[in-house]
C-alpha cells in the first residue's frame, strides 16, 4: 500500500548491499511481497464456505479431489488476478532500469526502449 517511489532508494539501497543488482534475485525477490499475496489471496480464499468442502467430503472427495474440483475453479477470479499482478511486475518498468545495466538481464520492455532510444541511459549500456 506504500508508494513504490517511497521506497525506491533504500530497494535499491538494499539490493546494493547483497550485491543482487544485475542479477535474477534482484529482479525476481522484491515483487513477491505484495499486497495480493499477504491480504487479498487469503482473504479470498477465507471466504469459500466451508459447507462446500464438506458436501465434497461426504460425497467421497478426497483433499485433493476437492481442491481441483471445488476449491480451484472459485479461485479462478483471484488466480487471474494473480497472474495480471505479475504480468504488471514483469512490465514495471521504472524498477527494472533500477536494477538491471547489463543487455543480457533486459526483460522485454527494457530492451525494447535500449532499442528504440537515442539518447543513452545513464547506467545501461546498450
Amino acid at each position: 500500500m506504500i508508494p513504490f517511489q517511497v521506497i525506491m532508494a533504500p530497494l535499491v539501497g538494499v539490493l546494493h548491499a547483497l550485491r543482487w543488482l544485475d542479477t535474477f534475485h534482484g529482479l525476481i525477490v522484491p515483487n513477491i511481497p505484495s499486497i495480493f499475496g499477504a491480504f487479498l489471496f487469503p482473504q479470498f480464499l477465507w471466504g469459500i464456505p466451508l459447507e462446500l468442502e464438506e458436501a465434497a467430503r461426504i460425497d467421497g472427495c478426497g483433499h485433493f479431489r476437492t481442491l481441483v474440483q471445488i476449491v480451484l475453479p472459485l479461485s479462478l477470479p483471484v488466480i487471474s488476478a494473480f497472474v495480471l499482478s505479475v504480468l504488471y511486475n514483469w512490465n514495471n518498468f521504472f524498477f527494472q532500469l533500477l536494477v538491471v545495466g547489463k543487455p543480457s538481464m533486459m526483460t522485454l520492455p527494457l530492451g525494447l526502449t535500449c532499442l528504440t532510444i537515442s539518447i543513452p541511459v545513464p547506467h545501461l549500456t546498450c
